[in-house]
């Protein structure tokens, strides 16, 4: 599932407006006071999200394309070089 919207708080059913696709995207609905209130179609959809100013993923605003594979973890994580070894003063 899929939903943007605009939040009054991190509740999700504080969401004033906005609007939620399931999870196969074929379903489309508006949502207001955090409840889902109308179907509606792709288009209405775009335009409500453009509204709001969120940018959408690439599976929607591409349908059809697949979002890039996320890089592997190692490009996320900066690992330090290990610590040279501690010389003992004798």
């Amino acid at each position: 599932e899929l939903e943007i919207g605009r939040y009054d708080s991190v509740n999700p059913d504080d969401v004033k407006e906005g609007v939620w696709w399931s999870i196969d995207r074929q379903n489309i609905w508006v949502v207001e006071e955090g409840q889902k209130k109308e179907q509606i179609d792709q288009a209405r959809a775009l335009e409500m999200v453009a509204k709001i100013g969120v940018p959408l993923p690439t599976e929607l605003a591409h349908p059809g394309q697949l979002a890039p594979p996320a890089p592997p973890i190692e490009q996320h994580l900066a690992v330090p070089d290990p610590l040279p070894p501690i010389k003992s003063e004798e």
